[in-house]
């Protein structure tokens, strides 16, 4: 199966050594990558073996490519999901689906009106701990989930292209681009949010869900710590039954951040199973051969977007905000 790289920035090199190094994607071959810097598309293009271009009509006109992976910034989500699909290729695309929900629904228009599959990347579902959290949960073997706590911190992003994360316009910032894995995690495990209240001073955001289990949920995020700080998670869950704790700094893999041409580079080596980025695109192209719906199909990345742009809305207003419930 032929697929087209879109984007040769951090997430882009991510997938791209996905690619080139595990096992399950040894059936799928990246044909093209594409990027607006020529120097940025060679460079992955050679690690792959595939061939490099700044012209996306390279991509959409090659009747081979049955595929593309989007890893762009988020406000160029919605441009390039209605071109690929307009050319009949599924669509890969990192979160958040888009900064607005008019523009989510419309990519998911496209691809429902041209008959072709989109998968959103909330890689959370694939991380072995937060997977296995999520069945822990699930079984009711520590009751039932009351209080949550999620964190996800790090130092401000700037290593991104342009520096288009300090653009809310086109980030969302720490609340839509960062802690929406969180928030994501939880509505997949916990169930769908009833209101939202958050606070924010800067890049650090704290958000309270109510779900509509009863549950309370408390999720911080922050692009707010020094330079060179680890990337931080946290996730603790009260129940009836028990409490579930973890971090990733109680068993911190090895890290390895490198400047290759410029450009950072951060490298984990894990003692879990597999990649995570790895297994979402596995999961992908075995719902490309099987023709199932996908994990984290548009649809269901609407139902995320739509909380995190409520918490977005009450950290502006000061107000909580009461969600119109389950469906998109």
């Amino acid at each position: 199966m032929h697929v087209a790289l879109i984007g040769a920035g951090t997430m882009g090199s991510t997938h791209a050594h996905a690619y080139k190094s595990f096992p399950g994607l040894s059936q799928v071959k990246v044909a093209w990558v594409f990027d607006k810097a020529h120097e940025r598309a060679e460079r992955l293009a050679q690690l792959l073996g595939a061939r490099a271009t700044t012209r996306l009509e390279d991509v959409l006109e090659d009747e081979l490519v049955q595929a593309v992976d989007i890893c762009l910034p988020t406000d160029l989500h919605r441009p390039f999901t209605e071109q690929a699909a307009a050319a009949g290729k599924h669509v890969f695309c990192e979160k958040p689906i888009s900064i607005t929900l008019e523009d989510a629904r419309a990519m998911v228009e496209a691809c429902r009106k041209a008959g072709v599959t989109l998968m959103v990347g909330h890689v959370l579902r694939f991380f072995a701990e937060y997977k296995a959290a999520h069945e822990l949960v699930r079984s009711g073997r520590i009751g039932e989930a009351k209080v949550i706590r999620a964190t996800r911190a790090s130092a401000f992003p700037r290593w991104a292209s342009d520096n288009w994360f300090a653009d809310e316009r086109r980030s969302g910032g720490p609340i839509v681009d960062l802690i929406i894995h969180d928030i994501d995690w939880i509505r997949w495990t916990l169930g769908e949010v009833k209101r939202v209240y958050a606070k924010r001073n800067g890049n650090y955001a704290l958000v309270t869900l109510r779900l509509e289990s009863g549950a309370i949920c408390h999720v911080e995020g922050s692009w707010a710590h020094p330079e060179g700080s680890p990337f931080t998670t946290k996730l603790e869950i009260a129940a009836t039954g028990g409490l579930f704790a973890m971090d990733n700094q109680s068993s911190t893999p090895l890290h390895v951040q490198r400047n290759v041409d410029g450009q950072y580079v951060h490298e984990r080596f894990s003692p879990a199973p597999a990649d995570p980025y790895a297994l979402e695109l596995v999961h992908f192209f075995e719902c490309l051969k099987t023709g199932q719906t996908p994990l984290t199909h548009g649809e269901e990345a609407i139902r995320t977007l739509e909380v995190v742009l409520a918490a977005n809305e009450s950290a502006r207003t000061g107000k909580p905000v009461t969600l119109g419930g389950a469906t998109a």
